[in-house]
């Protein structure tokens, strides 16, 4: 173990059809360790430097977690894990143990230059760094590790006695609002180094729904060499290029046509293959293939027109 940095990510059921584009881009950040937990067989047969996979069952965990916390825990469905993630550095101790930092994220995401973040005066001799459950990093102090206690017991057992979804690792009791509570200088978090993209609207970020004082820019995304840019157009019409440390693609269907992993285009419903500089005609090229809005509006008539079919029929 060389790097000081490790994250967790399990993972249950089979992957998603761009799990190679994660993979990828979680390697070029080789100042992170990433271990994935997981139950799936088929795994990527070429050995990765800093991508580690570690067999376990969601029924190991279950069980982890009930000696760790003296109950008897409920988790029979992969995505309660959210709720779990507070707790990694118990429940995987064996690996956290050696670091000097550790932290949890999703396999919807696909990472930039995260290499160059973590060696930034933004990280730098920070105990928290970003609040969202997509991507947390923790300094590894068992005083911090400790800190989710501070919920109480009651709110411990509420949360992991239910099959129910709390967000444990989001709402007030996650260990990002306890630490800015305790330690309000040394937590870092700026969402606009995210491009947390709205799984709602056209590739929409801000979404409209988490950022309101921005207004949403239609974008086009570029991932090229371990970095990911976002283009958009200003009001005058002309192309604008923002850097991100990763893209959060939650809850959208996408079709991978990557046969190059070290560049391609991130676009509302797919990833495309992409070779050369990005211009004014790329973007628009690229906002064109917009299947997805168009898809979600007529999803949307469709279920309201059978709502008011089914409201004449009573």
């Amino acid at each position: 173990m060389k790097n000081k940095i490790c994250l967790i990510f399990p993972y249950f059921g089979r992957f998603n059809n761009y799990f190679n584009l994660w993979l990828h881009s979680a390697e070029q950040n080789d100042l992170i360790d990433f271990y994935v937990i997981t139950d799936i067989k088929n795994l990527p047969s070429k050995k990765s430097k800093n991508v580690f996979f570690v067999n376990q069952s969601l029924a190991d965990i279950k069980n982890k977690a009930r000696s760790v916390l003296g109950f008897e825990c409920r988790l029979e469905n992969p995505y309660k894990l959210c709720d779990y993630k507070p707790i990694y550095n118990l429940l995987f101790d064996e690996i956290v143990n050696d670091y000097e930092y550790w932290g949890y994220g999703d396999m919807d995401l696909i990472f930039g230059d995260l290499n160059s973040f973590v060696l930034s005066e933004k990280f730098k001799d920070k105990l928290c760094v970003f609040h969202l459950g997509h991507l947390s990093f923790f300094k590894n102090t068992t005083e911090l590790n400790d800190l989710f206690t501070l919920v109480g017991l009651e709110k411990i057992k509420e949360v992991y006695s239910t099959d129910k979804i709390c967000f444990f690792d989001e709402r007030e009791h996650s260990r990002y609002m306890l630490m800015k509570d305790k330690y309000p200088d040394k937590v870092f978090d700026d969402y606009l180094l995210i491009a947390d993209v709205s799984p709602v609207y056209s590739f929409l970020w801000p979404p409209y729904e988490q950022y309101k004082k921005l207004t949403p820019k239609k974008y086009v995304f570029h991932y090229k060499s371990g970095k990911i840019s976002g283009y958009f157009l200003n009001d005058k019409n002309q192309l604008i290029e923002e850097k991100y440390v990763y893209i959060h693609i939650m809850r959208r269907k996408m079709i991978n046509k990557v046969n190059n992993e070290n560049e391609f285009i991130i676009c509302p419903n797919r990833f495309l293959d992409f070779n050369g500089e990005f211009s004014l005609k790329t973007y628009k090229k690229y906002r064109n293939i917009d299947l997805y809005s168009n898809l979600i509006r007529f999803k949307d008539r469709a279920k309201n027109k059978l709502k008011r079919m089914i409201k004449h029929e009573k």
